[in-house]
């Protein structure tokens, strides 16, 4: 078409397929920009999960590693004392149980309330035990009783799987008959982004207990 001046203007047409070109352009750098937002909230939520159970790990292996612990523990070594503290105990693959001298002034190696200590899985919560009235100055072999307190909001992060496993190694310790045994415990713990499963990650460590225990 021509103008006053002669000069070529655009088409209906031209201008449409211009206008046309141009959303398609458009449609393409949206989609490209969601594709990249959903690849960016997909690595931070990776990243929060990963950093949540690498978190619990380390509560959970810190912790035990002072299972068996008496203020005392020399009485146990020359035979004029007992240590309740020393035994550790898994009743089931997702609980652990043990206890520790909490405030280091026990004089008779029996464990008090406070000193019971333990983790367990319960739903899709990773559990932490603070206390039990019911164990009678020894180390609680049961999960199902004391004080119990949720570690992670299963409402963004669910625990899927918790297992532990005791292995120990002992030997000769005296003249008596006794053995000294180390213990070491095996932890892996698993765990997904709440209603997303195809998000998952699994961590497991090993554990050396650093208060044997005499028998």
């Amino acid at each position: 078409m021509l103008t006053r001046a002669g000069q070529r203007g655009f088409s209906l047409i031209e201008l449409m397929v211009a206008l046309t070109l141009g959303l398609l352009i458009l449609a393409g750098l949206a989609s490209l920009y969601a594709e990249v937002v959903r690849a960016n909230v997909a690595v931070l939520k990776t990243a929060h999960l990963e950093q949540t159970l690498w978190s619990l790990m380390g509560l959970v292996a810190d912790d035990a590693r002072r299972a068996g612990y008496w203020s005392r523990a020399g009485l146990a070594l020359d035979g004029t004392g007992v240590n309740g503290y020393a035994r550790i105990h898994v009743p089931a693959d997702d609980c652990l149980l043990y206890s520790y001298d909490e405030d280091r002034d026990d004089p008779d190696g029996a464990p008090d309330p406070e000193d019971q200590h333990g983790f367990r899985l319960s739903g899709a919560g990773l559990q932490i035990k603070t206390s039990d009235e019911s164990c009678g100055g020894t180390t609680c072999a049961e999960c199902g009783s004391g004080t119990w307190w949720l570690m992670n909001d299963p409402a963004g992060i669910h625990i899927t799987a918790l297992r532990f496993t005791l292995a120990e190694h002992a030997r000769p310790f005296d003249g008596a008959g006794r053995e000294l045994v180390a213990r070491e415990l095996g932890i892996r713990l698993e765990g997904e982004i709440a209603g997303e499963p195809a998000t998952r990650r699994r961590l497991e460590t090993r554990v050396s207990v650093r208060n044997h225990e005499i028998r």
